[in-house]
């Protein structure tokens, strides 16, 4: 017992010696591991504050300008879809816009490929010749607006048409195309809806169909009146005049924007996507447009 009560006498003179001796050097290690402690868990804990800030602030801009969190360049996209157009091979749209995300047979000569970007989707619909007879650009962001130009077609304008994605009404499609829809239509059902406007401007405008719409999928997109749940204008035959007079159609025309463009190829039309691909809207599928989020 007595041996065991001096070697705890011996180990309480050699600790006080060593802590007489190292005092300095251990509290200055407990120091630095606190503090060290302290600092790490500070860079790897967000704070509430920066977290609601990050939540409420715009992820993007009309100016294209893009906060350094985000990996997408809006002006960088801006230019990329003005690098877009019909006619085009589809090699062409894969090297502007990366790898599509779907494909989708419309027909035996027809495929459609579908590109996702964070900010808009791209649908190109290709012949057996890997061309692309029609695409469509869909803005996915309000403050995200694609701009088309068109003309000027007439002697007494001097400016270019400006169709504004997100911002342009279809109101505003009367006095720029100066004539009725070749091809309107709408369909609004309980879960799901689409509409679009076809124009055609003959020479002036290369023999190509401009197609505006507005696709679920797509930003804001505007619900057509319920009642009547289908309705048609149809001026593809010729001569034929067919004006827009249902009221909740007029209505709903002076208060949607359109957030779809879509630009065929010359001398091919909306009857041929009608006809030959049962199209009954542009842009992404909504259920697969769903399975890319």
């Amino acid at each position: 017992m007595k041996f065991l009560i001096n070697k705890l006498n011996n180990f309480k003179e050699a600790t006080l010696v060593f802590w007489s001796e190292n005092k300095s050097a251990i509290l200055a290690g407990i120091i630095v591991t606190v503090v060290g402690g302290y600092i790490l868990f500070v860079i790897t804990t967000d704070s509430p504050s920066e977290n609601i800030s990050q939540i409420n602030e715009p992820t993007y801009f009309d100016s294209g300008v893009v906060p350094a969190t985000h990996s997408v360049d809006a002006t960088e996209e801006y230019r990329n879809i003005r690098e877009l157009n019909a006619g085009s091979p589809i090699t062409k749209f894969e090297d502007v816009l990366g790898e599509y995300t779907f494909v989708n047979q419309l027909s035996d000569e027809v495929i459609e490929y579908i590109f996702v970007n964070p900010l808009y989707y791209v649908e190109a619909a290709v012949n057996l010749n890997k061309i692309v007879i029609y695409y469509s650009v869909t803005t996915r962001k309000s403050g995200f607006n694609p701009k088309f130009e068109f003309g000027p077609w007439y002697a007494d304008v001097e400016k270019p048409l400006v169709v504004e994605l997100g911002k342009t009404l279809y109101s505003e499609l009367d006095t720029m195309f100066r004539g009725n829809p070749v091809y309107a239509t709408y369909s609004a059902g309980v879960n799901q809806f689409y509409y679009f406007e076809s124009y055609y401007a003959g020479r002036p405008g290369n023999y190509q169909s401009f197609i505006f719409s507005t696709n679920q999928a797509g930003a804001a997109p505007s619900w057509p009146p319920l009642d009547p749940s289908y309705n048609t204008v149809d001026n593809i035959d010729l001569y034929s005049d067919t004006a827009i007079d249902d009221e909740n159609w007029i209505k709903y025309r002076k208060e949607a924007t359109i957030n779809t463009y879509t630009e065929t190829v010359p001398y091919y039309g909306v009857e041929d996507i009608i006809n030959d691909l049962a199209k009954q809207h542009f842009g992404p599928n909504l259920q697969q447009a769903r399975l890319a989020d």
